[in-house]
């Protein structure tokens, strides 16, 4: 569990990283590409 005063922190540290995604840093993660692409449509 994030302790409440590190909460947004970890929200901003989160949404920089799904920001950041593409094709060729998904492997980081383990995302497969089919699943990358089904994800950022409904994401973005």
């Amino acid at each position: 569990m994030i302790p409440d005063s590190d909460q947004m922190k970890f929200i901003e540290v989160v949404e920089t990283e799904l920001i950041s995604l593409h094709e060729r840093n998904i492997s980081r993660y383990g995302l497969r590409l089919l699943d990358f692409e089904k994800w950022y449509r409904g994401w973005f």
